[in-house]
């Protein structure tokens, strides 16, 4: 699995192609499925945001270390300042202090190093 988004949408088709009778409520898992979505018709429409805000500090190249292992570029006019980092399963997103997007990297798991680094950070120092 390279893309948990896309198998996350395939997911609940693969599920209730493969629904059967509850082993103890004795009715079909797929109409238990159908009576649990009208429960939830009280939900807010929006999704919920799960996220888990860090304020890291960028190196002297701009970026920046989470989870102990794994780095991140941002833009290198940030160089030594605190940053706001949105870490989400699947994406981690960079701000300033103050709010602004500075960019968005592919979020990266496991217990050895990553560099994760965004070219077009380094155009805006090459131009003159």
């Amino acid at each position: 699995m390279t893309d948990p988004d896309k198998y996350n949408a395939k997911l609940p088709g693969m599920c209730m192609a493969l629904a059967k009778e509850h082993y103890l409520k004795g009715e079909g898992e797929d109409e238990l499925f159908a009576e649990d979505g009208l429960a939830m018709g009280g939900l807010p429409d929006r999704p919920f945001d799960v996220v888990r805000y860090e304020r890291p500090k960028a190196d002297k190249k701009g970026k920046v270390r989470l989870d102990g292992r794994h780095w991140y570029s941002s833009d290198p006019s940030l160089a030594d300042r605190e940053l706001v980092a949105a870490m989400r399963a699947t994406t981690v997103t960079l701000y300033t202090s103050g709010g602004e997007l500075v960019c968005e990297h592919p979020r990266a798991y496991g217990p050895a190093p990553t560099d994760t680094s965004d070219p077009a950070s380094q155009l805006a120092r090459c131009s003159p």
